[in-house]
């Protein structure tokens, strides 16, 4: 957050609940509350202005925007599976062979796991969002700290040509397509 998005939110502040910050608290504040983002922050303040009469502890901000984020999130997924089809009427999948998940090797000598492209790869009955979207992060509960668990769609790891290749020598290994 910037210097000025984290004025908006010491100047909401002051406006509902009449706090004086000097510059110490400040950098305080925006030490805190500097990761989140602003618009999620600021509709926490809204909610707590509603529901406190006295200033709230950065705690009971911090409880209110993980509150508020999970609602998001709650929303997005709803969104989200109201935009899928059904499993059972998508086409077979020659390159993860309808299971979802593709292994790989490296040049290492080590296989890998990772998501397939089609809708199984996809699917939120199998992966969390957070698996799914790049970029999102999950709070660790014991760390406190944001972190990502995305796991790789096959894009991301191998070449269009690769993913060929698996794809074609899976065609070959199912001479029936299973009903």
């Amino acid at each position: 957050m910037t210097n000025s998005e984290m004025n908006q939110v010491i100047r909401r502040i002051r406006d509902v609940w009449n706090i004086e910050f000097d510059t110490g608290k400040i950098a305080v504040w925006h030490q805190i509350l500097g990761k989140m983002s602003l618009q999620r922050l600021l509709s926490a303040l809204n909610a707590l202005a509603i529901e406190l009469t006295f200033p709230p502890k950065i705690k009971e901000i911090v409880e209110m925007y993980e509150k508020i984020k999970l609602q998001e999130a709650r929303v997005a997924r709803k969104k989200y599976m109201a935009g899928q089809k059904l499993l059972a009427t998508a086409a077979y999948c020659y390159i993860c062979r309808n299971d979802g998940i593709v292994m790989y090797k490296k040049p290492n000598g080590y296989e890998y796991i990772a998501r397939c492209t089609c809708e199984r790869g996809n699917d939120l009955n199998r992966w969390s969002r957070h698996q799914i979207t790049k970029n999102m992060t999950i709070k660790n509960p014991k760390t406190g700290e944001d972190e990502s668990i995305y796991v790789v769609s096959i894009s991301d790891v191998l070449s269009p040509e690769e993913i060929n290749v698996i794809q074609e020598k899976n065609k070959l290994k199912t001479t029936k397509v299973p009903s």
